[in-house]
Protein backbone atom coordinates (compact mmCIF):
# COMPACT_ATOMS: atom_id res chain seq x y z
CA UNK A 1 0.00 0.00 0.00
CA UNK A 2 1.41 3.18 -0.95
CA UNK A 3 3.35 5.44 1.52
CA UNK A 4 3.28 2.69 4.29
CA UNK A 5 5.10 0.56 5.90
CA UNK A 6 5.10 -3.57 6.39
CA UNK A 7 6.00 -3.82 10.14
CA UNK A 8 5.36 -7.45 10.52
CA UNK A 9 8.44 -8.70 8.47
CA UNK A 10 11.63 -7.77 8.85
CA UNK A 11 14.75 -6.92 11.30
CA UNK A 12 12.40 -5.44 14.59
CA UNK A 13 15.25 -3.84 16.03
CA UNK A 14 15.73 -2.12 13.16
CA UNK A 15 12.23 -1.40 12.30
CA UNK A 16 11.59 0.19 15.65
CA UNK A 17 14.51 2.57 15.30
CA UNK A 18 13.15 3.85 11.75
CA UNK A 19 10.09 4.28 13.58
CA UNK A 20 11.22 6.14 17.14
CA UNK A 21 13.65 8.35 15.88
CA UNK A 22 11.65 10.39 13.99
CA UNK A 23 9.06 10.08 16.74
CA UNK A 24 11.05 11.09 19.52
CA UNK A 25 12.80 14.05 17.49
CA UNK A 26 8.88 15.30 16.79
CA UNK A 27 7.90 15.19 20.10
CA UNK A 28 11.03 16.77 21.22
CA UNK A 29 10.26 19.43 18.70
CA UNK A 30 6.72 19.82 19.80
CA UNK A 31 8.39 20.09 23.46
CA UNK A 32 10.95 22.68 22.64
CA UNK A 33 8.41 24.94 21.10
CA UNK A 34 7.01 25.75 24.95
CA UNK A 35 10.33 25.83 26.12
CA UNK A 36 11.56 28.42 23.51
CA UNK A 37 9.04 30.78 24.90
CA UNK A 38 9.99 30.26 28.38
CA UNK A 39 13.87 30.79 27.11
CA UNK A 40 13.29 33.97 25.36
CA UNK A 41 10.61 35.11 28.16
CA UNK A 42 12.88 34.13 31.20
CA UNK A 43 15.00 37.36 29.77
CA UNK A 44 12.02 39.49 29.74
CA UNK A 45 10.46 38.57 33.21
CA UNK A 46 9.51 36.41 35.62
CA UNK A 47 6.08 37.47 35.44
CA UNK A 48 6.04 36.42 32.33
CA UNK A 49 7.25 33.19 32.24
CA UNK A 50 4.82 32.33 35.37
CA UNK A 51 2.39 33.26 32.89
CA UNK A 52 2.95 31.40 29.89
CA UNK A 53 3.46 28.42 32.22
CA UNK A 54 0.00 28.29 33.67
CA UNK A 55 -1.26 28.63 30.60
CA UNK A 56 0.90 25.72 29.33
CA UNK A 57 -0.87 24.09 32.16
CA UNK A 58 -4.22 25.00 30.77
CA UNK A 59 -3.50 24.21 27.00
CA UNK A 60 -2.17 20.67 28.11
CA UNK A 61 -5.21 19.88 29.21
CA UNK A 62 -7.62 20.69 26.11
CA UNK A 63 -4.68 19.68 23.62
CA UNK A 64 -4.90 16.01 25.62
CA UNK A 65 -8.27 15.57 24.14
CA UNK A 66 -6.76 15.24 20.92
CA UNK A 67 -5.12 11.90 22.04
CA UNK A 68 -8.55 10.60 21.35
CA UNK A 69 -8.20 10.90 17.47
CA UNK A 70 -4.15 10.35 17.67
CA UNK A 71 -4.92 7.27 19.08
CA UNK A 72 -7.77 6.37 17.26
CA UNK A 73 -5.89 7.20 14.10
CA UNK A 74 -2.71 4.87 14.88
CA UNK A 75 -4.81 1.82 16.11
CA UNK A 76 -7.14 1.79 13.27
CA UNK A 77 -4.79 3.04 10.51
CA UNK A 78 -2.35 0.62 11.79
CA UNK A 79 -4.52 -1.99 11.95
CA UNK A 80 -5.70 -1.72 8.59
CA UNK A 81 -2.81 -1.70 7.60
CA UNK A 82 -1.76 -4.59 8.99
CA UNK A 83 -4.38 -7.07 7.27
CA UNK A 84 -3.89 -4.96 3.76
CA UNK A 85 -7.09 -3.06 4.13
CA UNK A 86 -5.98 -0.04 2.76
CA UNK A 87 -9.98 1.15 2.05
CA UNK A 88 -10.69 0.96 5.53
CA UNK A 89 -7.66 3.14 6.30
CA UNK A 90 -8.67 5.65 4.23
CA UNK A 91 -12.13 6.00 5.94
CA UNK A 92 -10.11 5.55 9.29
CA UNK A 93 -8.23 8.70 8.84
CA UNK A 94 -11.17 11.14 6.93
CA UNK A 95 -12.87 10.31 10.22
CA UNK A 96 -10.50 11.27 12.33
CA UNK A 97 -9.49 14.01 11.10
CA UNK A 98 -13.01 15.62 11.39
CA UNK A 99 -14.14 14.15 14.51
CA UNK A 100 -10.82 15.82 15.54
CA UNK A 101 -11.99 19.25 14.11
CA UNK A 102 -15.32 19.24 15.62
CA UNK A 103 -13.72 19.14 19.13
CA UNK A 104 -11.11 21.38 18.50
CA UNK A 105 -13.67 23.86 17.46
CA UNK A 106 -16.00 23.18 20.18
CA UNK A 107 -12.13 23.60 23.06
CA UNK A 108 -11.71 27.34 21.03
CA UNK A 109 -15.35 29.23 21.80
CA UNK A 110 -15.34 27.57 25.41
CA UNK A 111 -11.72 28.39 26.50
CA UNK A 112 -11.74 31.90 24.39
CA UNK A 113 -15.06 33.00 26.31
CA UNK A 114 -14.28 31.43 29.53
CA UNK A 115 -10.49 32.19 29.73
CA UNK A 116 -10.22 34.68 32.74
CA UNK A 117 -12.59 32.65 35.13
CA UNK A 118 -9.82 29.64 34.40
CA UNK A 119 -6.91 31.41 34.91
CA UNK A 120 -8.05 32.49 38.20
CA UNK A 121 -8.25 29.20 39.59
CA UNK A 122 -4.69 29.43 40.08
CA UNK A 123 -4.52 32.05 42.57
CA UNK A 124 -2.13 34.70 40.82
CA UNK A 125 -1.30 37.89 41.19
CA UNK A 126 -3.10 40.84 39.26
CA UNK A 127 -0.75 41.41 37.04
CA UNK A 128 -0.09 37.70 35.81
CA UNK A 129 -3.33 36.79 35.45
CA UNK A 130 -3.78 39.33 33.21
CA UNK A 131 -1.13 37.77 30.78
CA UNK A 132 -1.99 34.78 30.90
CA UNK A 133 -5.55 35.84 30.34
CA UNK A 134 -4.44 37.44 26.97
CA UNK A 135 -2.05 34.48 26.27
CA UNK A 136 -4.68 31.44 26.61
CA UNK A 137 -7.52 33.49 24.45
CA UNK A 138 -4.65 34.12 21.76
CA UNK A 139 -3.64 30.42 21.41
CA UNK A 140 -6.63 29.21 21.90
CA UNK A 141 -7.38 30.28 18.31
CA UNK A 142 -4.87 27.35 17.60
CA UNK A 143 -6.71 24.31 18.56
CA UNK A 144 -8.42 23.21 15.47
CA UNK A 145 -4.69 23.40 13.82
CA UNK A 146 -2.99 21.40 16.54
CA UNK A 147 -5.90 18.96 16.57
CA UNK A 148 -6.11 18.01 13.09
CA UNK A 149 -1.81 18.00 13.22
CA UNK A 150 -2.34 15.27 15.75
CA UNK A 151 -4.79 13.23 14.02
CA UNK A 152 -2.62 13.01 10.75
CA UNK A 153 0.59 12.49 13.06
CA UNK A 154 -1.31 9.17 14.26
CA UNK A 155 -2.44 8.27 10.62
CA UNK A 156 1.13 8.14 9.39
CA UNK A 157 2.25 6.27 12.71
CA UNK A 158 -0.28 3.51 12.22
CA UNK A 159 1.26 3.50 8.69
CA UNK A 160 4.64 3.10 10.16
CA UNK A 161 5.60 6.56 8.25
CA UNK A 162 7.21 8.83 10.91
CA UNK A 163 9.48 10.90 9.03
CA UNK A 164 6.85 12.86 7.06
CA UNK A 165 5.62 13.80 10.88
CA UNK A 166 8.94 14.92 11.78
CA UNK A 167 10.11 16.96 8.69
CA UNK A 168 7.09 19.48 9.44
CA UNK A 169 7.40 19.45 12.67
CA UNK A 170 10.88 20.63 12.32
CA UNK A 171 9.88 23.16 9.85
CA UNK A 172 7.00 24.47 12.40
CA UNK A 173 9.94 24.67 15.38
CA UNK A 174 12.28 26.16 13.06
CA UNK A 175 9.15 29.11 12.04
CA UNK A 176 8.79 29.32 16.24
CA UNK A 177 12.49 30.21 16.87
CA UNK A 178 11.93 32.58 14.30
CA UNK A 179 9.06 34.48 15.31
CA UNK A 180 9.63 33.95 19.28
CA UNK A 181 12.48 36.97 19.52
CA UNK A 182 10.59 38.88 16.50
CA UNK A 183 7.19 39.23 18.82
CA UNK A 184 8.34 39.28 21.90
CA UNK A 185 11.10 41.43 21.34
CA UNK A 186 11.08 43.18 18.19
CA UNK A 187 7.69 44.45 18.59
CA UNK A 188 8.10 44.60 22.55
CA UNK A 189 4.92 42.36 22.87
CA UNK A 190 5.80 39.95 25.68
CA UNK A 191 3.85 37.29 26.19
CA UNK A 192 1.25 38.04 23.93
CA UNK A 193 3.75 37.61 21.30
CA UNK A 194 5.23 34.47 22.22
CA UNK A 195 1.40 33.74 22.36
CA UNK A 196 1.24 34.69 18.47
CA UNK A 197 4.69 32.82 17.52
CA UNK A 198 2.79 29.76 18.59
CA UNK A 199 -0.61 30.30 16.68
CA UNK A 200 1.10 30.88 13.27
CA UNK A 201 3.68 28.35 13.49
CA UNK A 202 0.69 25.44 14.15
CA UNK A 203 -1.08 26.98 11.33
CA UNK A 204 1.67 26.70 9.25
CA UNK A 205 2.28 22.74 10.30
CA UNK A 206 -1.62 21.97 9.94
CA UNK A 207 -1.51 23.83 6.68
CA UNK A 208 1.59 21.34 5.84
CA UNK A 209 0.00 18.14 6.70
CA UNK A 210 -3.08 18.95 4.65
CA UNK A 211 -0.70 19.73 1.21
CA UNK A 212 1.64 16.41 1.81
CA UNK A 213 -2.08 14.73 1.99
CA UNK A 214 -4.06 15.97 0.24
CA UNK A 215 -1.69 17.63 -3.08
CA UNK A 216 1.13 15.42 -2.81
CA UNK A 217 -0.68 12.07 -1.78
CA UNK A 218 2.29 11.02 0.08
CA UNK A 219 -0.01 8.91 2.60
CA UNK A 220 -2.69 6.71 0.56
CA UNK A 221 -4.22 8.16 -2.86
CA UNK A 222 -7.91 9.58 -3.36
CA UNK A 223 -7.87 10.03 0.27
CA UNK A 224 -10.45 12.19 1.35
CA UNK A 225 -9.53 14.92 5.13
CA UNK A 226 -13.30 15.54 5.72
CA UNK A 227 -15.81 13.23 5.53
CA UNK A 228 -19.54 12.40 6.87
CA UNK A 229 -19.10 11.00 10.19
CA UNK A 230 -19.02 7.32 9.78
CA UNK A 231 -20.90 5.99 12.91
CA UNK A 232 -19.65 2.77 12.86
CA UNK A 233 -15.92 3.83 12.49
CA UNK A 234 -16.31 6.97 15.03
CA UNK A 235 -17.62 4.14 17.68
CA UNK A 236 -14.56 1.97 17.36
CA UNK A 237 -12.20 5.45 17.47
CA UNK A 238 -14.36 6.53 20.83
CA UNK A 239 -13.75 2.92 21.83
CA UNK A 240 -9.97 3.40 21.46
CA UNK A 241 -9.42 7.09 22.15
CA UNK A 242 -11.66 7.89 24.91
CA UNK A 243 -9.44 6.25 27.66
CA UNK A 244 -6.69 7.79 25.98
CA UNK A 245 -7.84 11.39 25.78
CA UNK A 246 -9.30 11.13 29.51
CA UNK A 247 -6.00 9.93 30.77
CA UNK A 248 -3.91 12.68 29.26
CA UNK A 249 -6.95 15.16 30.32
CA UNK A 250 -6.87 14.00 34.12
CA UNK A 251 -2.98 13.83 34.18
CA UNK A 252 -3.01 17.55 32.59
CA UNK A 253 -5.85 18.77 35.38
CA UNK A 254 -4.34 17.15 38.12
CA UNK A 255 -1.05 19.26 37.29
CA UNK A 256 -3.28 22.20 36.89
CA UNK A 257 -4.61 21.40 40.61
CA UNK A 258 -1.01 20.39 41.50
CA UNK A 259 -0.10 24.05 40.28
CA UNK A 260 -2.66 25.90 42.28
CA UNK A 261 -1.28 23.79 45.51
CA UNK A 262 2.07 24.88 44.56
CA UNK A 263 0.72 28.51 43.81
CA UNK A 264 -0.74 28.48 47.74
CA UNK A 265 2.40 26.96 49.30
CA UNK A 266 5.11 28.55 47.84
CA UNK A 267 3.86 31.79 45.53
CA UNK A 268 4.76 32.13 41.72
CA UNK A 269 8.15 30.55 42.58
CA UNK A 270 6.72 27.23 43.73
CA UNK A 271 4.67 27.30 40.63
CA UNK A 272 7.42 28.16 38.08
CA UNK A 273 9.72 25.51 39.22
CA UNK A 274 6.50 23.20 38.72
CA UNK A 275 5.72 24.42 35.21
CA UNK A 276 9.33 25.00 33.86
CA UNK A 277 10.71 21.65 35.93
CA UNK A 278 8.16 19.61 34.26
CA UNK A 279 8.87 21.06 31.08
CA UNK A 280 12.57 20.06 31.67
CA UNK A 281 11.37 16.52 32.49
CA UNK A 282 9.61 16.13 29.00
CA UNK A 283 13.49 15.54 28.11
CA UNK A 284 12.83 11.94 29.36
CA UNK A 285 8.91 11.98 28.67
CA UNK A 286 8.93 12.32 25.55
CA UNK A 287 11.30 10.76 24.45
CA UNK A 288 9.57 7.54 26.25
CA UNK A 289 6.49 8.90 24.52
CA UNK A 290 8.11 8.32 21.05
CA UNK A 291 9.46 5.13 21.74
CA UNK A 292 5.40 4.26 22.74
CA UNK A 293 4.02 5.58 19.80
CA UNK A 294 6.26 3.06 17.50
CA UNK A 295 5.78 0.21 19.56
CA UNK A 296 1.81 1.15 19.22
CA UNK A 297 2.17 0.97 15.67
CA UNK A 298 4.26 -1.92 15.89
CA UNK A 299 2.00 -3.79 17.71
CA UNK A 300 -1.21 -2.75 15.94
CA UNK A 301 0.14 -4.29 13.17
CA UNK A 302 1.77 -7.52 14.17
CA UNK A 303 -1.11 -8.17 16.29
CA UNK A 304 -3.96 -7.80 13.69
CA UNK A 305 -1.44 -9.96 11.45
CA UNK A 306 -0.84 -12.45 14.14
CA UNK A 307 2.72 -12.21 14.57
CA UNK A 308 2.68 -12.40 18.55
CA UNK A 309 5.74 -13.18 19.16
CA UNK A 310 7.36 -10.00 17.02
CA UNK A 311 5.18 -7.84 19.44
CA UNK A 312 7.21 -9.67 23.11
CA UNK A 313 10.62 -8.87 21.35
CA UNK A 314 9.96 -5.21 20.29
CA UNK A 315 8.66 -4.41 23.61
CA UNK A 316 11.80 -5.74 25.31
CA UNK A 317 14.03 -3.74 22.64
CA UNK A 318 11.88 -0.65 24.04
CA UNK A 319 12.04 -1.55 27.49
CA UNK A 320 16.13 -1.58 27.31
CA UNK A 321 16.08 2.06 26.03
CA UNK A 322 13.71 3.41 28.43
CA UNK A 323 15.83 1.74 31.15
CA UNK A 324 18.87 3.46 29.64
CA UNK A 325 17.25 6.86 29.13
CA UNK A 326 15.63 6.57 32.30
CA UNK A 327 19.07 6.82 34.03
CA UNK A 328 20.45 8.94 32.56
CA UNK A 329 17.42 11.45 33.19
CA UNK A 330 17.94 9.93 37.25
CA UNK A 331 21.61 10.99 36.73
CA UNK A 332 20.92 14.40 35.19
CA UNK A 333 18.48 16.06 37.12
CA UNK A 334 19.51 14.72 40.60
CA UNK A 335 23.07 16.04 39.83
CA UNK A 336 22.79 18.79 37.55
CA UNK A 337 19.21 19.88 37.71
CA UNK A 338 20.54 23.58 38.84
CA UNK A 339 22.52 23.68 35.88
CA UNK A 340 19.72 22.63 32.98
CA UNK A 341 17.19 24.90 34.89
CA UNK A 342 19.52 28.11 34.78
CA UNK A 343 19.55 27.59 31.02
CA UNK A 344 16.10 28.73 30.92
CA UNK A 345 15.41 30.59 33.90
CA UNK A 346 18.38 32.52 35.15
CA UNK A 347 17.31 33.75 38.41
CA UNK A 348 18.69 32.51 41.65
CA UNK A 349 15.47 31.96 43.62
CA UNK A 350 13.71 30.02 41.14
CA UNK A 351 17.02 28.08 40.39
CA UNK A 352 17.26 26.85 43.78
CA UNK A 353 13.71 25.42 43.60
CA UNK A 354 13.77 24.32 40.16
CA UNK A 355 16.68 22.51 41.07
CA UNK A 356 14.64 20.68 44.31
CA UNK A 357 11.83 19.54 41.97
CA UNK A 358 14.43 18.04 38.99
CA UNK A 359 16.37 16.25 41.65
CA UNK A 360 13.19 14.71 43.58
CA UNK A 361 11.38 13.56 40.13
CA UNK A 362 14.77 12.11 38.88
CA UNK A 363 14.29 9.34 41.52
CA UNK A 364 11.24 8.37 39.50
CA UNK A 365 12.59 8.60 36.09
CA UNK A 366 13.32 4.54 34.92
CA UNK A 367 9.85 3.92 36.23
CA UNK A 368 8.12 6.18 34.00
CA UNK A 369 9.72 5.47 31.31
CA UNK A 370 8.11 1.84 32.17
CA UNK A 371 4.92 2.86 32.65
CA UNK A 372 4.81 5.10 29.12
CA UNK A 373 6.12 2.28 26.89
CA UNK A 374 4.17 -0.44 28.40
CA UNK A 375 0.79 1.68 27.50
CA UNK A 376 1.88 1.73 23.79
CA UNK A 377 1.35 -2.57 23.98
CA UNK A 378 -1.95 -1.79 25.24
CA UNK A 379 -3.00 1.07 22.65
CA UNK A 380 -1.40 -1.49 19.79
CA UNK A 381 -3.90 -4.04 21.13
CA UNK A 382 -6.66 -1.62 20.76
CA UNK A 383 -6.93 -2.01 24.77
CA UNK A 384 -6.58 1.18 25.75
CA UNK A 385 -8.91 1.45 29.33
CA UNK A 386 -6.29 -0.70 31.54
CA UNK A 387 -3.63 1.87 31.25
CA UNK A 388 -6.25 4.45 31.38
CA UNK A 389 -7.73 2.95 35.20
CA UNK A 390 -4.05 2.79 36.57
CA UNK A 391 -2.91 6.00 35.24
CA UNK A 392 -5.68 8.37 36.42
CA UNK A 393 -6.36 6.67 39.98
CA UNK A 394 -2.74 6.98 40.85
CA UNK A 395 -3.08 10.73 39.54
CA UNK A 396 -6.04 11.23 40.94
CA UNK A 397 -4.23 10.37 44.41
CA UNK A 398 -1.82 12.87 43.93
CA UNK A 399 -4.15 15.42 45.10
CA UNK A 400 -4.68 14.08 49.10
CA UNK A 401 -1.75 13.12 49.00
CA UNK A 402 0.47 16.80 47.77
CA UNK A 403 -1.58 18.49 50.35
CA UNK A 404 -0.88 16.20 53.28
CA UNK A 405 3.21 16.35 52.32
CA UNK A 406 2.47 19.97 52.33
CA UNK A 407 1.19 20.60 55.54
CA UNK A 408 3.93 19.12 56.79
CA UNK A 409 7.96 19.99 57.47
CA UNK A 410 8.42 19.15 53.51
CA UNK A 411 6.09 21.91 52.45
CA UNK A 412 6.34 22.44 48.64
CA UNK A 413 8.68 19.35 48.56
CA UNK A 414 6.09 17.42 49.99
CA UNK A 415 3.90 17.97 46.25
CA UNK A 416 7.39 16.80 44.37
CA UNK A 417 7.70 13.45 46.09
CA UNK A 418 3.85 12.98 45.96
CA UNK A 419 4.60 13.02 41.96
CA UNK A 420 7.59 10.82 42.08
CA UNK A 421 5.66 8.47 44.72
CA UNK A 422 2.83 7.90 42.30
CA UNK A 423 4.63 7.54 39.21
CA UNK A 424 7.18 4.49 41.03
CA UNK A 425 3.90 2.70 41.87
CA UNK A 426 2.43 2.81 38.60
CA UNK A 427 5.31 2.15 36.71
CA UNK A 428 5.95 -0.89 38.31
CA UNK A 429 2.15 -2.17 38.12
CA UNK A 430 1.82 -1.65 34.71
CA UNK A 431 4.84 -3.12 33.91
CA UNK A 432 3.91 -6.08 35.73
CA UNK A 433 0.54 -6.36 34.02
CA UNK A 434 2.22 -5.93 30.21
CA UNK A 435 4.49 -9.05 30.89
CA UNK A 436 1.15 -11.13 32.01
CA UNK A 437 -0.74 -9.85 28.48
CA UNK A 438 2.21 -10.74 26.35
CA UNK A 439 2.73 -13.59 28.22
CA UNK A 440 -1.00 -14.89 27.48
CA UNK A 441 -1.16 -13.83 24.59
CA UNK A 442 1.95 -15.53 22.83
CA UNK A 443 0.39 -19.16 24.66
CA UNK A 444 -2.53 -18.49 23.15
CA UNK A 445 -1.15 -18.07 19.90
CA UNK A 446 0.74 -21.32 20.00
CA UNK A 447 -1.97 -23.22 20.98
Amino acid sequence: MEGTVNLTKGSIGGQLFRLSLPLIASYFMQMFYSLTDIAWLGHYSNEAVAAVGTCGIITWIVESLSMLTNTGAEVTVGQSVGVSNSDDAKKYIANNVTIATVISLFCTVMVFVLSKQIVNLFLLETDIASLSNRFLRIVSLAFPFYFISTAFVGSFNGAGNTRVPMYIFGGGFALNMLLDPLFIYGFNMGSDGAAVATLLSKLIVCLTFIYVVKIRKVLFNGLKIFTRIDRKKAGIIFRIGTSVALLNAVYAFVNMLLGRIASANGGYIALLSFTTGSKLESLTWYTALGLSAALCAFVAQNYAAGEHKRMASAYKRSMLVAIVVGMVGTIGFIFFGRELFFLFVPDRDACMSGAEYLRISGYSQILMMVEIISQGVFYGFGRTLPPAVISVTFNVLRIPLALFLASTSLGVLGIWWAIAATSIVKGLILLVWTIVILFKTANRNEC
